[in-house]
């Protein structure tokens, strides 16, 4: 009897551990957790990088990110989920702005931020009404509800918005077409966003574009244009010249659109230029009065196109500046207005702050410099176009702005101690990589400038989908069997 018992158990021990690691991994309730604490190994998330921009780890119990972006490696189970959860232990010290998200896009760098801490918003006390996720903070208050204030708002000029997008569409009544074409003889390296606007009207886009092979890859550019629904109303698609070496043979094309947008609704709309780095936009010509450059210029240099660099003048509204060179030949003082910005080396991030008035004229002598600010840039005046209420930054100042009103969907962290709590939330669907990693980014913009740093104690992990259901078993469990 005891030889069988023995037997049995034998048998069935590594079986009932094989059935609970699978019911683990299939997660029927439709969830799957896991845990990152500073200096502890997770299955799911990797240590914060790169090293310059995290401290030591501190008492062994968190790390200090001090520089801006910094990158985790999230891991996803072999189920599939379709979104994740993310609860964050940490202490903002006196950083303004801290956002958490999945990198969406590898060529324009753009990703998925969620908000994890805003100290203004912390901080404001004024009345403030919620409904249905969303806040309406006023000075004074004169709205009741979000709707009433949603059916006549006040001026633009008075509401500061941070993550919420007016329903109110912009329209503008005196607005003409240009009638004409515009040029722009600057290089435009890599990946740009630019506002318009249409009223029915033909557009005309022609570029000037070169691949100039400098890294190893496909270089496809896609164009896009999407409405104030950010509803995709037109979409080209430019593929590689078929060199994906880094030979830095280059090849030039020359892209002439004709876009009729008859029965497109009359508004404010967005043009995405996306691209990888080694696309140059040499000229643009156009046939748009609004041609208005959203948070950075990439002005590119001019070799392997022109003998000499070109120089290159702009009018912004930003009033917080990030300024990179990438090529030697670039400007190692750059011009805003009255200010003169000084450069010291390539790679290196200088950080500025503008006190002045109006549109600001920025300089520059010749290419190879990257350009991050809080507002919008044009090469001309007339091209100026921002028709955004004002979004709330880490170094917005609500009472110089002369902000009455706020609207937010953001909710405020929880206090745990000496630490805070707050929660993001973004699906997966299409951010594996090739490895299979999705690629996190805390977003600490212009910490820099605040001369301080965010503690990271621990992250929560929950993976979500639907509940299964028993008709859902068989299925599941087929990719368990061998060859099947």
């Amino acid at each position: 009897m005891k030889p069988f018992l023995v037997k049995t158990c034998i048998v069935l021990i590594p079986l009932s551990l094989f059935a609970a690691l699978i019911v683990i991994d299939l997660a029927p309730s439709g969830e799957r957790t896991a845990s990152y604490e500073a200096g502890e190994i997770s299955a799911f998330l990797e240590r914060p990088l790169p090293d310059e921009r995290v401290g030591e780890l501190l008492q062994d119990t968190y790390y200090s990110l001090i520089g801006d972006p910094v990158y985790m490696a999230m891991h996803t189970p072999q189920t599939t989920f379709d979104s994740a959860e993310l609860q964050v232990s940490f202490r903002p010290n006196d950083i303004a702005q801290i956002e958490l998200g999945p990198l969406v896009d590898i060529f324009s760098g753009a990703a998925n931020l969620q908000p994890l801490y805003q100290s203004y918003i912390e901080d404001l006390d004024w009345s403030a009404v919620e409904e249905g996720g969303v806040t309406l903070f006023q000075r004074e208050k004169t709205y009741h509800s979000i709707a009433s204030f949603l059916e006549q708002p006040p001026h633009y000029d008075q509401i500061a918005t941070y993550y919420y997008d007016l329903d109110t569409p912009y329209l503008l009544d005196d607005y003409r077409p240009l009638n004409g074409m515009r040029q722009i003889y600057t290089s435009l390296r890599g990946y740009h966003k630019v506002v318009t606007y249409l009223d029915n009207e033909t557009v005309t886009l022609n570029l000037a574009m070169m691949d100039m092979n400098r890294t190893t890859g496909p270089d496809d550019m896609r164009i896009q244009i999407w409405n104030a629904a950010d509803e995709l109303a037109w979409e080209g698609q430019f593929d590689d010249d078929g060199n994906e070496s880094e030979n830095q043979i280059s090849d030039a094309r020359d892209v002439e659109l004709v876009i009729e947008t008859a029965g497109w609704p009359e508004g404010v709309y967005h043009i995405e230029f996306v691209a990888t780095s080694d696309i140059f936009i040499r000229e643009i010509e156009t046939s748009l009065r609004y041609f208005t450059f959203v948070n950075q210029l990439y002005i590119g240099d001019d070799v392997g196109y022109l003998i000499d660099g070109r120089g290159s003048s702009f009018s912004t509204n930003a009033r917080n500046i990030v300024v990179e060179t990438f090529h030697a030949e670039a400007d190692d003082v750059i011009q805003f207005g009255s200010d003169l910005i000084s450069i010291p080396s390539t790679h290196e991030k200088v950080y500025a702050s503008l006190d002045q008035d109006g549109l600001i004229r920025g300089v520059v002598d010749v290419g190879g410099i990257k350009i991050v600010g809080d507002g919008k840039f044009a090469f001309t005046e007339d091209a100026f176009f921002d028709p955004d209420p004002h979004a709330i930054g880490p170094l917005s100042d609500l009472d110089g702005l002369g902000i009455d009103y706020v609207l937010t969907s953001y909710q405020k962290a929880t206090i745990d101690g000496d630490w805070m709590q707050n929660t993001v939330t973004f699906p997966l669907a299409g951010l594996e990589d090739e490895e299979g990693d999705i690629r996190l980014i805390f977003s600490l913009p212009f910490v820099e400038l605040q001369n301080s740093g965010m503690d990271l104690k621990d992250i929560q992990v929950t993976f979500l989908r639907e509940p299964m259901r028993w008709i859902d078993w068989p299925r599941r469990l087929l990719k368990y069997l061998p060859g099947v």
